[in-house]
């Protein structure tokens, strides 16, 4: 049976779809637009399934032979480094993320895969909802639970729930062997990074999994960007003495939040 990249690069041929060599600027551009789709304040599940998709389809329409990285001059808009893995796990494509890990495991020296095997890629992984694209990436061995670049923040901090597939992702980061009481550089666990944006499911998420209860957020502490409606909820919910957690989080997570 034909995958999906399969029918689709037959389709470009048949009529004519320009498959050159010039692709990454057309990547970088349309990996933004994924990732500005999953800004919390800013998300909206349609949106953000069309810009994968576009991405997706320009990444089936590269030359095998692209480029793993491309860099772009300080001067320009979009200026930095930007890896060909993490437009695949953007994309949240298996089959090019597997295709891409093999290029790198044949290419690059054996001290640049011990820094891919980290958590960087897991933790993109998560915080997009990029559910194919972290399973894949656990089956290679990648960390999930080494902090990114920097010794920052872990996999398991960085993931984002807007969904059950962002559950499902906690969930698999958990049994993977993250540790949900670990803190980042600045103190502060997955949970409470949680609550801080006003992420719900995920709070109630890693509260099945056995994380203690945060502290409330303080109001006067967010930004104009933080989805302040959110954060509110989910101090209500913390404030709750019942704590009821939503049946298809305790499905998933493993618990009915007692």
């Amino acid at each position: 049976m034909l995958s999906a990249k399969s029918i689709f690069l037959v389709v470009a041929f048949l009529v004519g779809v320009d498959c050159g060599a010039s692709c990454w600027p057309g990547l970088v551009e349309q990996e933004g637009l994924v990732r500005s789709s999953y800004e919390r304040s800013y998300y909206d599940a349609g949106r953000a399934q069309i810009e994968r998709q576009q991405l997706r389809e320009q990444l089936w329409r590269c030359p095998e032979d692209t480029g793993l990285f491309y860099t772009l001059p300080p001067d320009d808009a979009l200026s930095g480094t930007y890896s060909l893995l993490s437009m695949a796990i953007a994309a949240d494509d298996p089959e090019s993320v597997r295709e891409i890990a093999a290029r790198i495991r044949r290419d690059m020296p054996p001290d640049f895969n011990e820094l891919v095997y980290g958590g960087e890629y897991v933790a993109l992984a998560a915080y997009l909802e990029s559910e194919m694209a972290l399973d894949e990436l656990l089956l290679m061995g990648m960390s999930a639970t080494e902090a990114v670049s920097g010794g920052w923040d872990t996999p398991l901090y960085s993931a984002q729930v807007f969904s059950e597939a962002g559950l499902r992702i906690v969930r698999r980061l958990v049994d993977a062997g993250a540790d949900i009481e670990t803190a980042n550089a600045n103190g502060h666990t997955a949970i409470a990074y949680a609550a801080w944006q006003g992420d719900l499911l995920k709070v109630q998420c890693l509260l099945a999994l056995g994380a203690p209860l945060p502290a409330q957020v303080d109001m006067e502490t967010l930004s104009s960007l933080h989805p302040y409606d959110a954060v509110l909820a989910t101090n209500r919910f913390i404030a709750s003495r019942e704590k009821k957690i939503l049946p298809q989080v305790a499905e998933i997570c493993g618990s009915d939040g007692e």
